[in-house]
């Protein structure tokens, strides 16, 4: 249990954005294969999230060194 705490405690949010993405693409395929839509349907919110998430991680929160050095 300590593992998993310790584990859980050092994810960052680059982490949770580089895990969204595949999150995404997996829903989309599950959307597409219920709902019956054609999977090039369903990808393109997959890559606005995508787009979205990437701006954010690199642009607008960049990570920032902080070594002062």
């Amino acid at each position: 249990m300590e593992t998993l705490l310790g584990i859980l405690t050092a994810v960052t949010r680059y982490d949770l954005a580089l895990g969204l993405i595949p999150v995404a693409i997996v829903a989309s395929v599950v959307t597409s294969t219920v709902t019956g839509l054609g999977l090039e349907q369903s990808l393109v919110p997959v890559a606005l999230v995508g787009v979205f998430v990437i701006a954010d991680a690199c642009y607008l929160n960049p990570p920032i060194d902080t070594d002062d050095s």
